[in-house]
């Protein structure tokens, strides 16, 4: 053992026998108070941002909805100047989903072009879609609307308009 007494080796395992197996030694963890501190704090902060993120997700879901109404729009539009066809938009708010029966279907099942605006990630709703009195808009081939008109969706107490501009056919949110 060279040049270490042999009392000091015994000293040091007397003192870590002295803790048992399990013990700990003073100051090495957390006190119950100071969990319990930690987890009020934790409560207040979940509190304060849980009623902000939610509010942000639907905002986000009544923005995302508008836009992808208003790209639809685009979509019928182009098509229309594209082939050369008169291009129809049916909106159904009863089951809020938009309809273009003229384009084939997204997910590559047989049927037409269709969204419902209540589905995931959406989750909104129609309010109401106006076209001179009729909840259907048609794009001639110059891609021109036969009327101008709204929709307005609402997700969560969110609402947007997309109105469409007799003119030109551009869809804007708002």
């Amino acid at each position: 053992m060279g040049n270490v007494c042999r009392h000091h080796l015994v000293g040091d395992a007397m003192r870590y026998r002295s803790r048992g197996p399990g013990r700990r030694q003073p100051g090495s963890g957390f006190s119950l108070v100071e969990l319990l501190v930690v987890l009020m704090i934790v409560g207040a902060v979940s509190g304060i941002a849980l009623p902000r993120y939610s509010g942000a997700l639907l905002r986000y879901r009544a923005d995302l909805t508008a836009k992808r109404v208003a790209a639809d729009f685009e979509l019928a539009r182009s098509y229309a100047k594209t082939n050369s066809t008169t291009i129809t938009i049916s909106f159904d708010a009863g089951a809020h989903t938009l309809r273009i029966p003229a384009l084939p279907a997204l997910n590559d099942a047989s049927g037409t072009y269709e969204f419902r605006i209540d589905e995931a990630p959406y989750h909104a709703r129609i309010v109401s879609a106006s076209f001179n009195a009729t909840p259907d808009v048609s794009f001639d081939m110059y891609g021109k609307p036969h009327s101008s008109g709204t929709v307005v969706i609402e997700a969560g107490g969110h609402v947007r308009t997309i109105n469409v501009d007799a003119d030109t056919g551009v869809a804007k949110v708002q």
